[in-house]
């Protein structure tokens, strides 16, 4: 597409999405396509509709259904955190205050899970295997650790075990949200609660 219709990249996605909408009729001149008329559009509109229904891997419905199930884990992320009583801020509003690159949750106050300091989550909605986490992930968590400290990955469809328990230092990965017991929570002293209004209240 790119190449014969002279389409920009950016371009293209919509042609993907909607074939016989956003493909012309016929080629547009000053194109590689236009010596070969109206023929070459209709079979590159038949032709892309096929690719697209047989991509499982990269098309613009499986992009949709991605996109969905990682909502759905990021909501059953909040709502875990909402039963046990732990306050954070979400990517939204992060992002808000001007932070470019954000996980899923900032947690206000740190836990510890399993014995590991954890300052933020991170929700996916996929498998973790060695490939998806050092080529895909690794560079991305050690991005938030260098803004917000230590934290957690959720691979809510598994994890492989190799990369489990390698996963020492700043980044803990784990395939399901922690149970209640293996997670301990920091608590604002009265003390601290009211210098921290008596500090909002001076301003």
């Amino acid at each position: 597409l790119e190449h014969l219709l002279s389409l920009s990249h950016k371009a293209v996605g919509p042609c993907l999405r909607d074939p016989f909408g956003k493909i012309p009729a016929s080629p547009p001149e000053h194109t590689p396509a236009h010596a070969h008329g109206p023929a070459l559009c209709a079979r590159l509109r038949s032709d892309v509709e096929r690719c697209v229904a047989w991509d499982h891997v990269a098309s613009p419905a499986v992009d949709t259904l991605r996109h969905t199930a990682g909502r759905e884990y990021e909501d059953l992320l909040e709502n875990s955190l909402r039963k046990l009583g732990i306050p954070f801020v979400t990517e939204q509003a992060l992002r808000a205050e001007g932070h470019a690159k954000t996980p899923d949750i900032k947690l206000e106050l740190p836990i510890a899970v399993k014995g590991r300091v954890v300052n933020w989550i991170d929700s996916k909605a996929s498998f973790c295997d060695p490939l998806v986490h050092v080529e895909r992930g690794a560079e991305q968590f050690q991005g938030y650790v260098n803004r917000f400290g230590p934290g957690m990955v959720v691979y809510w469809l598994g994890v492989i075990d190799e990369v489990a328990d390698e996963s020492v230092g700043d980044v803990l990965l784990v395939d399901d949200f922690p149970h209640e017991e293996d997670i301990i929570k920091l608590k604002l002293h009265a003390r601290d609660a009211r210098e921290s209004q008596g500090g909002e209240e001076d301003e």
